[in-house]
């Protein structure tokens, strides 16, 4: 119910793509092979698509090809990136980010908000329901424009940014340096 039928059709293509060119799946038992994932953001206001590739070892050269034809063949794709970690766990900041094709980011609106996601960055995967979501965390809070408010793993700031119009402070905390990043670019292009 979430993903698009581009998106479907990019899982697709990437699929076709990367066995013909004979990069393995990775296997994190025997710590061998290439690819670890892909993944595939959309905006749900314009339908923009954020694709990028998590792999072992730096395999841009030949993902360049398959770049190239994912931004051909789907107008909506912004970005197409490569992710690399060479580390043992799957859910560990990679070393390094390769915009393969495209730009690096897509903008989404939340809430009234426009932000900016970058890949590594956290955002609700539905961002129609973290709409809802927001909105019933904010009537809870009952704000009086008083307070002090903690965004604990705030990501690109999008709760601490509706907080912080209700608020006297807010600050988010985030372990994530380019979601921080994303946050404060964030910030300033909606005037929070």
């Amino acid at each position: 119910f979430l993903q698009s039928e581009a998106a479907n059709w990019i899982v697709v293509a990437v699929r076709h793509a990367v066995l013909d060119l004979g990069l393995s799946p990775y296997d994190v038992i025997e710590q061998d092979g290439i690819l670890r994932s892909l993944v595939i953001r959309q905006s749900a206001k314009n339908g923009a698509l954020l694709v990028y590739f998590v792999a072992a070892k730096d395999c841009r050269e030949p993902l360049m090809a398959v770049a190239e034809s994912i931004m051909t063949i789907e107008p909506a794709v912004a970005g197409v990136l490569l992710h690399i970690n060479e580390k043992r766990s799957k859910n560990a900041i990679p070393q390094a980010e390769v915009i393969l094709a495209g730009q690096g980011m897509i903008q989404e609106t939340i809430s009234g908000l426009r932000v900016d996601v970058s890949p590594g960055s956290f955002l609700q995967v539905n961002t129609l329901q973290a709409e809802r979501l927001y909105d019933v965390a904010l009537n809870f809070a009952q704000l009086t424009g008083a307070e002090k408010v903690l965004d604990l793993y705030c990501g690109i700031g999008t709760l601490s940014l509706l907080l912080a119009k209700q608020a006297g402070q807010v600050i988010g905390v985030e372990v994530v340096e380019r979601a921080i990043s994303d946050a404060c670019c964030n910030a300033e292009t909606n005037a929070v």
